[in-house]
């Protein structure tokens, strides 16, 4: 854990000191930096967190071997897709190729998906049969969700309507992908024998809470506007947080053995 915090930090002071503050910038330097540095701690506690739900693979059966990898693989992406998203805003890159050709939505995807997989099958390895572990209905529910938001009002975007829609469309897929996680793990929890409780309920706040930190965003997005501002510094603590309740939910999951 020691070693995770020293990395953590020393990515945080490579963030505050290398990115320069580019000329478009209009806010303060604290709002331009503070996001980054808080945003970079974050993806850390995630990679770390995830390579820490892989430690101990060779310990379980073939069914939570694929459960567990599933959710540290979406864990280790939902972290490094996030750092993009104070870049391109402190940088104003919305008109970039890698923002317009769907560049940058591709990751977002994946990990909601790759998240949920790996949740659904611990579920139904435990026999939880609930409508939540069907993804034949989780799916088309959350997809006609973001479809439907391109019709929620919003403030004046920087940039295309249908880049906005789309772009806001996939936090929302994500945002509620890790909601159904959440409530599915904690489904989990009220089911899984005594020596999984403590790691369940991390896991639980962890995907809770990532859920909370995109619906934070978005809700900025469509209600104040499209840069980067004083919510980013709520959002990045909100995502610090997530990755440490991921970092314990790994410790505790670490030690959790097989009867």
């Amino acid at each position: 854990m020691i070693g995770v915090l020293a990395a953590a930090a020393f990515v945080a002071v490579l963030a505050l000191y290398a990115i320069p503050q580019p000329v478009s910038w209009k806010g303060s330097a604290l709002l331009f930096r503070l996001p980054l540095v808080l945003t970079c701690v974050y993806v850390v506690f995630h990679l770390a967190a995830g390579l820490l739900f892989l430690t101990t693979l060779d310990v379980y059966k073939a069914g939570l071997r694929r459960a567990y990898a599933a959710i540290a693989a979406g864990i280790m992406l939902l972290g490094l897709a996030s750092i993009q998203l104070p870049i391109i805003s402190a940088f104003n890159l919305w008109n970039s190729a890698w923002a317009t050709r769907g560049g940058i939505v591709l990751p977002f995807v994946l990990t909601g998906i790759i998240t949920y997989s790996g949740i659904r099958s611990f579920a139904r390895l435990i026999n939880i049969r609930h409508w939540l572990t069907r993804f034949g209905l989780v799916l088309p529910m959350i997809a006609s969700l973001c479809a439907l938001s391109a019709f929620l009002p919003h403030v004046a975007a920087n940039r295309p309507e249908i880049v906005f829609d789309i772009s806001s469309a996939i936090i929302i897929w994500v945002s509620l992908f890790y909601a159904v996680c959440a409530l599915t793990a904690a489904q989990i929890m009220r089911s899984v024998g005594a020596h999984y409780t403590q790691a369940m309920a991390w896991l639980v706040g962890g995907l809770a809470t990532s859920s909370l930190v995109l619906a934070v965003a978005i809700s900025h997005t469509f209600l104040i506007s499209a840069e980067q501002g004083d919510s980013a510094i709520l959002i990045g603590v909100l995502g610090l947080i997530s990755g440490v309740l991921y970092l314990m939910a790994g410790y505790a999951f670490a030690k959790t053995r097989e009867y």
